[in-house]
């Protein structure tokens, strides 16, 4: 008997006919559809929509610096596909990050601070453009070796700023005035308070 719930497959059909076409006999031996229709596989997603086709010698670094990305977000992003950044293999579709206004290549023995302040970045900063960093970036020449050596100085995707409004959202006035001399913050007179 022929159920959706056997192990009846292609193989089994095969079989199936064999013993038909030696028996002289005929039946159905149609595989039935299975119960759980599977989608085809999509395709993986890149936050940036821009791919780079690897070629012999590059490296996380070589892409980094041909891109103006942090080599540490080319491995992160593709390391499905490769394991080792300092020698990806050619032919592969890599999804880029998003770039960096401005990069850096970290030469050996130096550390976070070093960076900042010959970049003149506030503290900290670094580990915020790169947050693959330790938090006292105990990590950077370790990193270096598995991620490539380019760093991001400036915000991935760049910097943006909430000047527009939400449609259909509006803001209570601060208390003290318009002029926002009270100590409140913008409330949305659409917010509920929920306890």
């Amino acid at each position: 008997m022929r159920t959706p719930y056997s192990i009846y497959d292609e193989f089994f059909k095969s079989q199936l006919d064999e013993i038909h076409s030696i028996c002289g006999i005929s039946g159905p031996t149609d595989v039935p559809p299975p119960l759980v229709a599977t989608d085809p596989p999509s395709a993986p997603f890149c936050g940036s929509g821009a791919f780079h086709t690897s070629k012999a010698g590059d490296t996380c670094s070589s892409i980094a610096l041909q891109y103006s990305v942090p080599s540490a977000a080319v491995y992160t992003g593709n390391q499905r596909l490769f394991y080792n950044c300092s020698s990806i293999p050619a032919g592969l579709q890599l999804c880029l990050p998003l770039s960096c206004a401005k990069v850096y290549s970290v030469p050996p023995n130096t550390t976070c601070r070093d960076i900042e302040i010959a970049q003149g970045l506030t503290e900290g900063y670094l580990r915020r453009y790169n947050p693959w960093l330790a938090w006292d970036c105990s990590n950077l020449q370790t990193g270096i070796v598995n991620y490539g050596n380019v760093l991001c100085l400036s915000p991935q995707g760049g910097t943006f700023g909430a000047t527009g409004s939400i449609p259909g959202v509006t803001a209570a006035p601060r208390p003290g005035g318009a002029s926002g001399s009270g100590s409140g913050s913008l409330v949305p007179t659409t917010a509920r308070l929920l306890i």
